[in-house]
């Protein structure tokens, strides 16, 4: 299992690659994931010691581990917000990540921990051909947490994403959400973005270029940058193995 303790190879990197990062850039925003970021061992110390320097630390999580103990833990750091991945509140629409029910209540349930623990949340929901045709049912479950809780819908994404994108008839889900955006939103992101959503879907054309690159760069513990946090495949070069600074020049 990872380790994140004092001296242990993980630390070394992951503290060396944050503070490369944050003197070069003095980011506002530390987002941490992986493939489930709490399974690492003492990630807690990494949160708690590097938190201070942000204007905002997001942890993205699938939601099993957000025990109450951790939540405990994590309310006390008052810059901390919760990303979650989840794509609805039924199987049904949960199917590609959650095809067992105890596993889908047991996050369930610790959303609503997270939200009555005061900490913000978002959800990360990825629109297929199983869940968005559901999405208004979605966010009447939601609803409870207005206040607390934003969703933020997208496309799938990767080689494969037209074996599971939503057909025609189902981005009906989606307009559903326009057409009652008074009612839901409290909860939802702005309007033009679930109608540029849903143009881009009906489409699959992009109107605007992406800028995700513009404000965002992702990192690795093993020291490589690269240019957007969501398609990791090119390295602008390794901070642990290279100079930072000329790095970041790119």
């Amino acid at each position: 299992a990872l380790l994140y303790a004092d001296g242990s190879e993980l630390q070394k990197n992951m503290d060396a690659v944050a503070e490369s990062i944050f003197s070069a850039f003095g980011v506002s925003v530390l987002k941490i994931s992986g493939d489930e970021i709490l399974l690492v061992k003492g990630i807690m110390y990494f949160i708690k010691k590097h938190a201070p320097k942000y204007k905002k630390v997001q942890i993205l999580t699938n939601g099993v581990l957000l025990t109450p103990d951790l939540l405990n833990q994590l309310k006390e750091i008052k810059n901390i917000c919760i990303q979650i991945s989840i794509d609805h509140h039924t199987v049904e629409g949960n199917e590609y990540r959650t095809p067992m029910p105890e596993k889908l209540q047991r996050i369930l349930d610790n959303l609503d921990h997270a939200v009555q623990s005061g900490i913000p949340v978002e959800i990360n929901c990825v629109l297929h051909n199983k869940n968005t045709n559901l999405l208004s049912s979605f966010v009447d479950y939601l609803m409870k947490y207005k206040g607390y809780v934003t969703l933020f819908p997208f496309p799938i994404r990767g080689k494969n994403k037209y074996d599971f994108y939503p057909n025609t008839n189902q981005l009906s889900g989606i307009q559903e959400l326009i057409t009652r955006y008074k009612e839901y939103q409290e909860i939802l992101p702005p309007k033009a973005y679930l109608e540029y959503l849903l143009r881009f879907l009906q489409s699959g054309k992009r109107e605007i270029p992406c800028v995700f690159p513009k404000i965002a760069i992702g990192s690795f513990d093993d020291g490589n940058i690269t240019p957007c946090a969501n398609y990791w495949f090119t390295s602008l070069g390794n901070v642990l193995r290279e100079d930072p600074q000329a790095i970041f020049e790119k």
